[in-house]
């Protein structure tokens, strides 16, 4: 029986790691934004192979999302009455890197973010 509903899943595609890994990948980009680092992390619990995490995962994009999901954050923080650069900083910062975002990038989009506000 178990080999039966094996062979159907095969058959269906539903037992592939590297389709699942690319559905992961894709959903978080675009409703919950993560770096890299997070990413990976997450489909290695979910026992996904180093080798196909490899291939789904691609740093390069990491500033771009970071900068997608920093802007939702630093519209609320800006609501926030006596928002100044180190209260600004120190919430937006802990949030990209809450989210596997490089200390690099979140301090550049931080930065970044702060400088529009100003402007």
């Amino acid at each position: 029986m178990i080999e039966a509903v094996l062979e159907h899943l095969r058959e269906k595609d539903y037992l592939n790691d590297r389709s699942f890994a690319e559905f992961w990948v894709e959903s978080r980009e675009r409703f919950n934004p993560r770096g890299s680092q997070a990413l990976r992390h997450e489909l290695r619990l979910k026992g996904v192979e180093r080798e196909i995490v490899d291939e789904a995962v691609d740093g390069e994009q990491d500033e771009e999302l970071a900068r997608r999901a920093a802007a939702r954050k630093a519209e609320q923080l800006r609501q926030a009455p006596g928002m100044d650069f180190n209260t600004f900083r120190n919430r937006l910062g802990g949030f990209l890197q809450r989210r596997g975002f490089s200390y690099g990038i979140t301090a550049r989009i931080v930065k970044e973010l702060w400088q529009e506000e100003e402007e």
